[in-house]
């Protein structure tokens, strides 16, 4: 997904997209992500959730070796789109699991370390990608090689099987019990909270190459500013969950961190070619920062190992769901203004807004919010 940014003028031209055809290659995934993710800890009552994590990144690696093959075809771009999306839903609603029953006193820690290996991931293409294709002169390439990545995790899944998955009974066994989180409202609010702050993530991740690149920076400029984006959320994921970890009121971080943001946005809109470094910087400390926080705010809401992650499940969903449009409402407001302003205006409204939504968030009263109505 991080990939597709800094390659997207040789995609456009390839393959003749307009930008709301290109921003699919974005948000179906998110999309699949959400919708997958009501449905992903259902399968648990069929297969472990190693096999499941397996079965992931089988088809993650599958997505990425076919986009070697999509020459003319757009259409295999949007299939592979949705398996890899498919298979990014199976494993994000199960590691949360495994995080809290393998690590549940330090549960903040160990979900940034899992979230920041996600934005790593993303700064790595987003570096990587633009020189490779520049080398081998493929974006297609670019993007299939990233395959050869799912043989490596799946080898290191197999290494550290006794580890993490040594309490797989109880986890299977605790899957029994699945809650409507649908009539609690706290959820939703969750799931709302998760979904504004990763439209966002997806909407600066696919759009913020071509915003420079229409501003007369070179592909390979605009994949660094990408990469220094990414790379600073990677800092923010590991910061933050850390500085919270023993304090179950995460509100100061909260509101530290969509400053962050909103200091971002107001850099991008009013002087973006001025200290340009810094306002991606701020804003990559406020996306990688609240991506974490949000599945954390949602663990914090109940004790139980099996019921947060059934909760996180549901906030992912609702959450991917609403992302996932995101980048298409940007996509399509390129295509009728020519321009991304007001895309980043969008984001700096949906940013005060959720920093009004933080006050709302007193650990002390979670138990009472959780109560099914």
């Amino acid at each position: 997904m991080a990939a597709i940014g800094p390659l997207l003028p040789q995609i456009k031209t390839t393959l003749n997209l307009s930008f709301i055809e290109i921003s699919l290659l974005t948000a179906i995934p998110i999309l699949c992500m959400g919708i997958l993710m009501f449905i992903s800890h259902r399968i648990l009552r069929y297969v472990s959730s190693f096999q499941l994590v397996i079965i992931a990144l089988s088809m993650i690696g599958l997505s990425n070796f076919l986009r070697f093959f999509a020459d003319d075809y757009k259409y295999n771009l949007l299939i592979t789109a949705i398996v890899a999306g498919s298979g990014i839903a199976m494993i994000q609603a199960v590691l949360p699991l495994i995080i809290k029953t393998n690590f549940s006193k330090n549960i903040a820690i160990y979900m940034g370390v899992y979230v920041t290996a996600i934005m790593g991931g993303a700064a790595l293409s987003s570096i990587i990608v633009p020189v490779i294709e520049n080398q081998f002169h493929s974006w297609q390439f670019s993007l299939a090689c990233w395959s050869i990545l799912t043989a490596i995790t799946i080898l290191s899944c197999l290494c550290v099987k006794k580890i993490l998955w040594k309490n797989e009974p109880e986890i299977e066994k605790e899957n029994e019990n699945n809650l409507n989180f649908f009539s609690i409202p706290r959820a939703w609010v969750l799931g709302i909270f998760f979904g504004l702050g990763t439209a966002s993530y997806t909407c600066v991740l696919a759009w913020l190459p071509p915003y420079f690149i229409d501003l007369g920076r070179t592909n390979i400029q605009a994949g660094l500013l990408l990469a220094l984006l990414t790379l600073s959320e990677v800092f923010a994921g590991l910061l933050f969950p850390t500085l919270s970890n023993r304090n179950p009121d995460r509100r100061m971080i909260l509101m530290l961190i969509i400053f962050c943001s909103i200091s971002g946005y107001l850099g991008l809109i009013f002087i973006p070619e001025s200290i340009t470094y810094l306002w991606i910087f701020l804003l990559g400390l406020g996306i990688g920062g609240l991506f974490p926080m949000s599945l954390i705010l949602a663990l914090d809401h109940l004790s139980s190992a099996q019921e947060a992650n059934q909760l996180t499940s549901f906030v992912q969903g609702i959450g991917y769901i609403i992302a996932g449009f995101s980048p298409m409402i940007a996509g399509l407001l390129r295509d009728q203004t020519g321009s991304f302003l007001i895309s980043w205006i969008s984001l700096l409204l949906i940013s005060f807004l959720l920093l009004g939504l933080v006050p709302f968030f007193n650990p002390k009263k979670y138990a009472k919010k959780m109560k099914i109505t």
